[in-house]
């Protein structure tokens, strides 16, 4: 966390939990330690910094939140979709909150959007619910739902990374720690990532903060009370349902025994 008061840096904050380990990109001979230098993937947060573009350029005049999307990108009108708002997606309200298959990552790259095939993609999708009519959380689609706004918008046909890049990271100097679309030469500065295991998620369910659980957000003591009684039912319920299995296969004679049909056994 680095945060500056009229161009005074007033907090410079970096910790890791976990000890350092090479990138999977491989690390700089210099970068041994997590520190102010080191990059990391922030996520969801990029949806601040795509709510920044977006808000630029209907600062400009070349988008507004009340804009059909089928208007500035008219393949996108189809599959229910038709009346979809600029405003909807960033408000999670177009019904594409999933995607019906994944795209390629080889055509991720900046050279493989301008082909245009992730916007054929996305343009083909089907909305799940009438557009406005829900809010459902667009984790991994609204980004790139916008990307193909700004790309069509901007007088330059800039990707999202472009904009940001040329008017916001660079500007401030920040052209190598604010990126969306790392180039190569940073990616040695890049922080690893590690998994929490399964046995961390359960207690953060299951157990209060006072036990070492509670720090996964949005669940309240009721649902964490509703969770825990359905792994307890589950986990009581797991030996009824194999026997009762058992008993069936063998009944139908689907399983033997030492080659001999379980029923004349029973």
């Amino acid at each position: 966390v680095c945060a500056y008061v009229h161009g005074v840096k007033v907090v410079d904050l970096w910790a890791s939990r976990v000890a350092s380990r090479p990138s999977r990109w491989g690390r700089q001979p210099h970068e041994e330690e997590y520190g102010p230098s080191s990059l990391q993937n922030i996520f969801s947060s990029t949806k601040a910094l795509t709510s920044l573009v977006i808000a630029m350029l209907v600062e400009r005049g070349h988008l507004s939140y009340d804009l059909r999307i089928a208007d500035i990108w008219p393949e996108f009108g189809c599959n229910g979709k038709e009346t979809t708002t600029l405003a909807m997606v960033m408000r999670h309200e177009a019904g594409l909150s999933a995607f019906d298959g994944p795209i390629d990552v080889k055509a991720l790259t900046t050279e493989a959007i301008r082909s245009g095939d992730v916007g054929n993609f996305i343009a083909s999708q089907r909305a799940r619910h009438p557009p406005g009519a829900r809010r459902v959380y667009h984790a991994l689609t609204r980004g790139w739902i916008l990307n193909e706004v700004v790309r069509r918008a901007d007088p330059a046909g800039r990707t999202i990374g472009e904009f940001l890049l040329e008017e916001v990271s660079s500007p401030l100097s920040l052209e190598s720690e604010l990126r969306i679309g790392l180039p190569e030469e940073l990616h040695g500065r890049v922080a690893p990532l590690h998994d929490r295991s399964g046995w961390w998620f359960a207690k953060q369910v299951f157990l209060p903060r006072v036990l070492g659980g509670g720090r996964v957000v949005g669940l309240e003591t009721r649902h964490r009370i509703g969770i825990a009684l359905a792994a307890i039912l589950a986990i009581a319920a797991a030996p009824i349902m194999v026997v009762a299995a058992m008993v069936v296969a063998f009944q139908s004679g689907a399983l033997t025994l030492d080659g001999n049909e379980i029923n004349s056994i029973w």
